[in-house]
């Protein structure tokens, strides 16, 4: 079953679903989600643009459901001692636990109310099975979810931290956002309890100097704070945290810099400031700041030339461009055949990049698979790089094939990959690469077949990207399109099968021929059999109007 067929299945249940990337953090701005459930043409829209996106269910009172987090095996132990017959409803992949309970009015959230426990209530989220970890295991049910009432006993613990947790008020001291509607001293001096004073001290010092508080003026603040803590902070120690904050900071400013100079190198030709805001997901004015620090930064460099007569416009300064030498090799086509008969219009040469872009199950790994098979015997290396498929369901795919016996597939080297494809690249062999996923920052995906180009030698990559139904360049866009010689779409179309298009094609195999915006329908049998149903013809011209 696919992701967006469970997402849909929890917001039938009644929960308020986000998708979430491996690191846990939103696709999404998802703050109002804490106050209205997403409509299912939007849970659709999500996953059809993220289709691997992990579930996310909002909780607190939108869901009716709070949820107890055990990172850590004596945190298991810890709340055990608590309320000792509790089981847990799904266990996370790094071997925690979660703990479904109704939401009652006004819960928030509370980090480390016991050792390695948190508490998720109204302004948090957490993940639902079978979300997958950044390790790739995923998340995995225990029990039949029941949403019982929250025991006495945890309620106790809770407010023994913060003892407006479980109020309306609902101060949160430990949320995200660190915000507190708490105004006695007696209940701001709840924080650093129960272990959570290192957390709760960090966090104040970062927030404080992040807006601009110079050091000494944060120092005498955070140890104020500190001072009231159980145990209080020493000087030092308050010292301590306000240097870690400082660093964060630098690291931060420094990572903004190495995304915007990569973005850089992943552009061509003019650009303005605005684009570049946009592209990393430049909100404040600070980051703005920042980000126009580095381009001027590289104006001065050489790597960038300001536009004069348009505030705010850069051009990229190519590098000097390495001679071609033309003399001292014949030219040499590649005898590949591909599916589809591919090879009527193209002739593969040494260095090319070949894309094969395609909607969810419209067949790119029976494409990708076949011509692997159609080029077992022609003198070149294969390897395959996959990023979906474990060695059982591969076995499956391959025992499949009808004309290939499944001891013939030891001639191709199937690899586990997910990243930094340009690393397993055989310089003179055929790379095949199923699929090149990318969810975000998708000016990246320039950067990372050129890389994969440089790899090359003698050799030719296939690379499978996914794509909407709306469109026919891959994630990436025209990022996409630049290094590629063949760029073939495949939409699927079902019961009609699929329909291929070729959008763009070097290297004619005929000059009389042109094969660009040519198009066929094709049906997939038992999974890797790919026959046309209909000949290549040119697409027909959309009207305007």
């Amino acid at each position: 079953m696919k992701m967006l067929e469970y997402a849909l299945q929890y917001h039938t249940k009644g929960y308020c679903v986000i998708p979430i990337k491996r690191n846990k953090k939103p696709y999404i701005k998802w703050e109002e989600f804490q106050n209205r459930r997403p409509e299912t043409t939007e849970i659709e829209t999500w996953w059809d643009k993220w289709p691997s996106a992990n579930i996310g269910v909002v909780t607190g009172a939108i869901s009716n459901l709070c949820v107890v987090d055990v990172d850590s095996d004596d945190g298991q132990k810890a709340l055990i001692e608590v309320v000792p017959d509790l089981k847990p409803d799904t266990q996370s992949p790094s071997g925690g636990y979660h703990y479904y309970f109704v939401n009652e009015n006004g819960q928030g959230n509370a980090t480390r109310f016991l050792k390695d426990v948190d508490f998720r209530g109204n302004g948090g989220y957490i993940l639902m099975p079978p979300s997958v970890g950044e390790n790739g295991n995923k998340y995995t049910t225990l029990k039949k979810f029941t949403r019982e009432p929250l025991p006495l006993a945890v309620k106790k613990h809770l407010e023994s931290v913060c003892s407006c947790v479980l109020k309306e008020e609902n101060c949160n001291l430990r949320a995200n956002n660190n915000q507190t509607n708490c105004n006695n001293v007696q209940q701001i001096a709840t924080i650093g309890n129960k272990g959570t004073r290192d957390d709760d001290i960090f966090r104040l010092a970062n927030h404080l100097l992040k807006g601009g508080m110079d050091a000494i003026t944060a120092y005498n603040y955070v140890q104020f704070f500190a001072d009231r803590c159980t145990p209080p902070f020493t000087s030092k120690e308050t010292r301590i945290k306000i240097e870690s904050a400082l660093k964060r900071g630098e690291i931060k400013k420094r990572n903004l810099t190495s995304d915007i100079r990569e973005w850089v190198s992943a552009t061509s030709g003019n650009f303005n400031a605005t684009l570049c805001y946009n592209e990393q997901h430049l909100a404040t004015k600070e980051d703005k700041a920042k980000a126009r620090v580095v381009l001027y930064r590289m104006v001065k460099e050489g790597l960038l030339e300001k536009n004069i007569n348009k505030a705010g416009w850069f051009r990229k300064i190519e590098e000097e461009a390495p001679e071609i030498d033309i003399f001292s090799e014949e030219v040499e086509f590649l005898k590949l055949k591909f599916p589809l008969a591919l090879e009527k219009f193209y002739r593969p040469m040494q260095k090319n990049i070949i894309v094969i872009a395609g909607t969810q199950d419209s067949g790119k790994t029976a494409f990708l698979l076949r011509f692997a098979a159609m080029n077992m015997n022609r003198g070149m290396k294969i390897k395959y790089q996959s990023s979906e498929m474990g060695s059982m369901e591969l076995r499956n795919r391959l025992s499949d094939f009808e004309d290939v016996p499944l001891k013939d597939w030891g001639n191709v080297d199937f690899r586990d990959c997910s990243s930094n494809f340009q690393d397993q690249i055989i310089p003179d062999g055929i790379n095949i690469i199923d699929y090149l996923e990318i969810s975000d920052s998708f000016y990246q995906m320039g950067g990372i077949l050129k890389g994969i180009y440089e790899k090359l030698n003698k050799g030719i990559a296939v690379v499978a990207l996914q794509k909407d139904f709306n469109s026919d360049l891959g994630r990436g866009g025209t990022f996409s399109l630049e290094k590629p010689r063949l760029y073939v779409s495949i939409t699927s179309d079902p019961p009609a099968g699929a329909m291929a298009k070729i959008v763009k094609c070097k290297n004619w195999a005929s000059k009389r021929n042109n094969p660009n915006n040519q198009q066929c329908r094709f049906k997939i049998r038992n999974g890797n059999e790919i026959r046309m149903v209909s000949d290549w013809n040119y697409a027909p011209k959309k009207q305007k109007g």
